[in-house]
């Protein structure tokens, strides 16, 4: 429980406005915190909670999750890094195929 895994950094923008991925607990009583990790103005790493998912004992695709750290380069083609930290709150969890959706066609 607590157990965490932290994305490697990818650049994203508005036109990158969700991500997904797929998840399997190891009960229905799991739980599973996402944040999204940025550098503020003043190049300190803050993180924002993006959602939780609860647990399903079978693989399934968990529902789309703003980035909102996207919107902090405003103008078209602008881009900041950010990183993307799982942490399971309850139970174990196995994770596969994170996407971030650049056409937000889910």
């Amino acid at each position: 429980m607590n157990s965490s895994a932290t994305s490697g950094s990818i650049c994203v923008g508005i036109e990158h406005p969700d991500i997904r991925f797929f998840t399997k607990a190891s009960s229905s009583l799991a739980t599973l915190k996402v944040e999204v990790l940025y550098l503020d103005g003043a190049g300190n790493t803050q993180s924002l909670t993006i959602g939780n998912v609860a647990g399903n004992t079978s693989w399934a695709p968990s529902v789309q999750m703003p980035i909102v750290a996207n919107l902090l380069p405003l103008l078209p083609g602008s881009h900041t890094p950010v990183e993307f930290r799982l942490t399971a709150t309850s139970g174990s969890w196995n994770v596969d195929d994170f996407y971030v959706d650049p056409y937000s066609r889910w």
